[in-house]
């Protein structure tokens, strides 16, 4: 079975982080609950102006998982963390574990200026199983 899940693409505004920060919580427990669906894995990735360490009441949900952390920048400057990905361990048993910023400045040697006409932002990746749960399920064998 393929590993399905939820994506909420985030950009909070900058002059208002701390009050979007104290409303995605709740924005992610309404996607995840939400019955219509019927779905548990969320994946809320984007821009949330913000440290993995400073997302207020967004950061303190059990089990969340922040692909980004410590002192990692997300910007081109390398000096601040603005960007993640975030989901509930628990739920998305499917994450390999491998994640990472990718810092296509230093990659493709370019200068500052090259970098920012592409963006001020570098790509956050996470690798996840295809499968649902992290493991193929049976296969069928060929008949004989």
């Amino acid at each position: 079975q393929a590993f399905t899940f939820s994506l909420v693409n985030v950009h909070t505004d900058p002059d208002e982080v701390d009050r979007e920060l104290d409303v995605l919580d709740d924005l992610f427990f309404q996607v995840r609950d939400d019955p219509r669906r019927g779905e548990d894995d969320v994946l809320m990735v984007g821009d949330f102006n913000a440290r993995a360490d400073q997302l207020r009441q967004l950061g303190q949900i059990r089990g969340l998982v922040k692909v980004v952390s410590g002192q990692t920048p997300t910007n081109v400057r390398h000096t601040a963390q603005y960007d993640n990905i975030l989901f509930d361990a628990a739920a998305t048993t499917e994450f390999t574990g491998r994640s990472g910023v990718f810092d296509f400045l230093r990659a493709y040697n370019l200068t500052l200026e090259q970098a920012l006409a592409v963006s001020d932002h570098l790509p956050v990746w996470a690798e996840f199983s295809v499968y649902e749960g992290g493991r193929p399920g049976p296969i069928a064998a060929r008949p004989k």
